[in-house]
């Protein structure tokens, strides 16, 4: 019974435990076996136990410098969203990861190409672009009747696909304002009018030198984000570029000056 305790605080801790660490989980199984329970039962509430400690519910780090497997737990919950792998906590049990940066480096690129890399983007581009409120406003039916569920889905994958290929290639950080290409499925083709897009998935296409797209400012997502449903808002827009791309925060207005509404008649972006 010590035995599979300590397998399981091993795995939910991210990290090795000896008897002592599961001494009061121990206990706890023999108290509920003394009460009538069953080895079963006994050992589920012996593990429930386990994962409500503070050891599996928070990365919890000792002062000074991160161990191996704290290295290990960071990095794998920042590219990946979960507990270490067994490559990483065999790395880490040997001493291979603090102070190793080919192996760091390495790791690091073994994880952005693992499926589970998509969390990350997922998770990043949500708060970094806000595309977490793409559903914030709906677009005025009768304005744009064009807008349907297969487009609001095409306009957030794109936006992660053009994100994420960006980290997979290494490309040049000057891609986020003007890329000669875009991740395109035939939708979203039709939406931006660019012609010779069949595909149903999304790839990337090659942008005339006189395309308005490319880069992250003429995406839809986007431009959905930073508008109202209904019309365009320079000054919403205005403020999404200070804070997401040049992480500047716009200044207060000055006391007693009311806000003013820009004149967008004839506007058309």
């Amino acid at each position: 019974m010590e035995q599979s305790l300590i397998r399981v605080a091993s795995a939910a801790f991210r990290r090795p435990v000896t008897a002592d660490d599961v001494t009061a989980y121990a206990g706890l199984f023999q108290r509920e076996l003394a009460g009538g329970a069953t080895i079963e039962e006994s050992l589920r509430t012996a593990v429930a136990a386990i994962l409500c400690s503070s050891d599996f519910l928070y990365l919890r780090e000792n002062a000074g410098w991160l161990n191996d497997f704290a290295i290990a737990s960071r990095l794998s919950y920042f590219l990946t969203r979960t507990a270490p792998d067994q490559e990483l906590l065999l790395l880490a049990r040997s001493g291979k990861l603090a102070g190793h940066r080919e192996n760091l480096q390495s790791q690091t690129e073994r994880l952005i190409k693992d499926a589970r890399f998509a969390r990350f983007v997922s998770d990043f581009t949500d708060a970094w672009l806000n595309l977490r409120d793409i559903d914030f406003t709906n677009p005025d039916e009768k304005l744009y009747p064009e807008f349907d569920p297969f487009l609001r889905f095409s306009m957030v994958a794109e936006t992660r696909a053009f994100f994420d290929k960006l980290v997979q290639d290494n490309l040049p950080v000057s891609n986020l304002v003007r890329s000669d290409f875009a991740m395109l499925n035939r939708r979203l083709a039709e939406h931006y009018e660019i012609d010779n897009v069949t595909h149903p998935d999304l790839r990337p296409v090659s942008l005339s030198a006189d395309s308005v797209r490319g880069g992250l400012l003429s995406q839809a997502s986007v431009l959905k984000v930073s508008a109202n449903g209904t019309n365009t808002s320079p000054v919403i827009r205005g403020v999404w570029v200070l804070e997401r791309m040049l992480g500047q925060a716009p200044p207060p207005p000055p006391p007693g000056i009311p806000g003013v509404e820009p004149d967008i008649r004839g506007a058309t972006t």
